[in-house]
């Protein structure tokens, strides 16, 4: 629905109250750039590497990498942080972020006390080599209500994954979030194609006859530098917009 829109809207907002500046980041490059953000895994020193032991215990930051990151924010003018596609962010991760941001900020409080919002949609890219942040609470809450003991796992195709201590600091950060569905269409101006899109997130099938209003558009339309793009991720929309 025009998430970077939304990010526009609240920095411009934050301005107008004197708020403070925005923090944007994602966890690829790629997504980060599309908002004006940076990534998280380099602004925040968060581990790439996807093995045990950088999810059982809190890694400290590089001194370096904290001195930078203070010099770069003055983190009592900081009035949101905004974290975009948040379906490719492991629980892990963003237990990491929480842990940084405490550090940072000297405070015990969540996110180190700044407003955090998170961005995305569940049903579309999910974690490399990994499980979406939903798949373990829920796996999380099934262990509560059938009281499962012993070693806590969870399986992700024909890998399983074990649920640490930083893995559910992830967790239970963003169990603590207040869900918001973003529902109105703030880049189509056509009704017909707003409709479509409406039953596409509504999970609706839709065949040929849906496509009867649309066109095969080429570089040499007049029509094609303007016109509204369906992609599957922010890269493919990225290079459309080259091309346009």
């Amino acid at each position: 629905v025009g998430k970077s829109f939304l990010v526009d809207v609240l920095d411009g907002v934050s301005k107008i109250m004197n708020a403070g500046q925005q923090l944007r980041m994602a966890l690829y490059g790629v997504a980060a750039i599309n908002i004006d953000g940076t990534s998280m895994h380099a602004l925040m020193d968060i581990p790439i590497e996807f093995n045990k032991s950088n999810q059982q215990k809190i890694k400290p930051w590089n001194e370096d990498k904290l001195r930078n990151f203070k010099r770069l924010y003055d983190l009592d003018r900081i009035s949101v942080i905004v974290v975009d596609e948040i379906s490719t962010v492991k629980p892990f991760v963003l237990g990491y972020l929480n842990a940084r941001l405490q550090e940072a900020c000297c405070s015990d409080k969540p996110f180190g006390g700044k407003a955090i919002i998170m961005l995305g949609d569940f049903d579309q890219l999910p974690p490399a080599g990994g499980c979406t942040i939903p798949e373990v609470a829920m796996q999380i809450e099934r262990e509560k209500y059938f009281k499962c003991g012993g070693l806590r796992r969870l399986a992700f195709g024909k890998k399983e994954y074990e649920i640490t201590s930083v893995v559910s600091q992830g967790v239970e950060q963003f169990t603590r979030a207040t869900l918001i569905n973003l529902t109105e269409q703030h880049r189509s101006e056509d009704q017909e194609h707003t409709e479509l899109l409406n039953r596409m997130r509504a999970g609706d099938s839709i065949g040929p006859e849906d496509l009867k209003n649309y066109k095969i558009l080429c570089k040499e339309d007049k029509d094609f530098e303007f016109a509204t793009k369906l992609t599957p991720g922010n890269r493919e929309k990225h290079e459309f917009n080259k091309i346009q």
